[in-house]
């Protein structure tokens, strides 16, 4: 797994002091862990946005070494003093949760409002003592809410109470993201964020208009759908590569699909996203554009322990006294991450798009081995394998970001 033997973007960490400069650096440690993710061949989706939230949490409780090497891979020079703007950025991503009109209107039945809602919840075990200050900043900075399980005495019933909530959260897109095993007797912490987001286009592509094309896979061309419309959209041609970006309706949310020239072009345009993202982002201007763009729906589940590993994080996932220092969570217990699990859920279809992603921290503390561990229009035909990006245009924050090399 994983395409990349270095990172992919500028590795000099960002003073985070706000909530733009916490996208940044979200974004930064988003593109280093989708190089790292990449399967050939193959879609991918994740959440850049949630992944950090979670590790940034976690990071809470972390200290000495083990704090420093969590404070490089998510590309900040000190976590510490970048709780709060990572919290403000969560907090920013909720532009329905402060506009009043578009409630009544969602209410009264009009859902042209984009939704987006970001949540964050901590379970612990019950019965244990937790450092006050850990849990103040969960509480206060990242409104993340306390749950109490017991992990040692009914494991798979705390792990249908994590379920049931990112089920909620995510409006029933995501119901399993611990599966069976991920929670055991030694788990202690499980820190979680969810993000959901769903849309109509700005621009709707209207249903009549798709039809039937042909998409050139990997393993040769398909039959696949394919939306149209010719629109004016914010567009760029450079480095071998064509950009639109495709607003949702509010203007503030939108999708940058990233088209290579070739219709093997992809691995390099992969390589290149990471350094090139914000200057590519500064060559859209205004254009008028034959558009055709699949529908296409995306489930991925990732297991990110052993690419945060190799991203630059070891000692956070290695047990025992020379191993992860989260003492920050507590001094009774000492912690280690035993899994970090996304899962992620993209759907772009002719009314625009629905996406989740719920991403888990599960902390265990070293036991006995009795306990299991765990001019004239341009043309933007993507009829071969493209990136997309979802982001937010006001804080610049990577809300999701994948690949999309089958359609389906």
């Amino acid at each position: 797994m994983g395409s990349a033997s270095s990172p992919s973007t500028d590795p000099t960490p960002i003073h985070v002091v706000d909530a733009q400069a916490a996208a940044a650096a979200c974004n930064r440690f988003g593109f280093d862990l989708y190089a790292r993710a990449t399967v050939r061949d193959a879609n991918l989706a994740l959440s850049p946005l949630s992944a950090a939230a979670a590790l940034a949490m976690a990071a809470a409780g972390a200290r000495g070494e083990t704090l420093a090497q969590m404070s490089r891979v998510l590309h900040v020079d000190g976590l510490t003093d970048a709780q709060s703007a990572f919290a403000a950025l969560l907090v920013s991503e909720e532009p329905g949760a402060v506009d009043e009109i578009a409630g009544m209107l969602r209410e009264a039945g009009a859902d042209q409002f984009p939704e987006l809602a970001v949540a964050d919840r901590v379970w612990v075990q019950k019965d244990r003592r937790y450092r006050a200050d850990f849990l103040t900043v969960l509480r206060d900075q990242y409104r993340a809410s306390l749950g109490q399980v017991d992990f040692i005495r009914a494991a798979e019933a705390a792990r249908a109470e994590i379920n049931g909530w990112v089920t909620e959260q995510t409006r029933g897109r995501i119901t399993e993201l611990l599966a069976q095993g991920d929670v055991v007797a030694s788990t202690r912490i499980v820190l979680t964020n969810a993000v959901y987001f769903k849309s109509k286009w700005q621009y709707p592509f209207v249903p009549g208009a798709t039809h039937e094309e042909k998409f050139r896979t990997p393993i040769g061309a398909k039959p696949a759908r394919m939306m149209r419309q010719v629109s004016f959209f914010r567009h760029a041609h450079l480095d071998d590569v064509q950009l639109v970006e495709l607003p949702y309706m509010g203007d503030r949310i939108s999708m940058i699909v990233v088209l290579p020239d070739l219709a093997n072009g992809l691995d390099d345009a992969e390589r290149q996203i990471g350094r090139s993202y914000d200057r590519w982002l500064a060559a859209l201007t205004m254009r008028e554009v034959n558009l055709w763009l699949p529908p296409w729906t995306t489930r991925k589940t990732l297991a990110l322990a052993d690419l945060l590993n190799a991203m630059g994080m070891p000692l956070a996932f290695k047990p025992g006294p020379s191993g992860a220092d989260f003492s920050g969570m507590s001094d009774q217990d000492a912690f280690y991450i035993s899994a970090v699990i996304q899962q992620v859920f993209v759907d772009s279809n002719e009314t625009g798009t629905e996406a989740a992603a719920a991403t888990a921290v599960v902390m265990g503390m070293a036991v006995s081995e009795s306990y299991p561990l765990p001019p004239r229009p341009v043309v933007f035909h993507a009829d071969h394998p493209f990136l997309y990006i979802i982001r937010d245009r006001q804080t610049g924050a990577v809300l999701f970001l994948g690949r999309v090399v089958d359609p389906g």
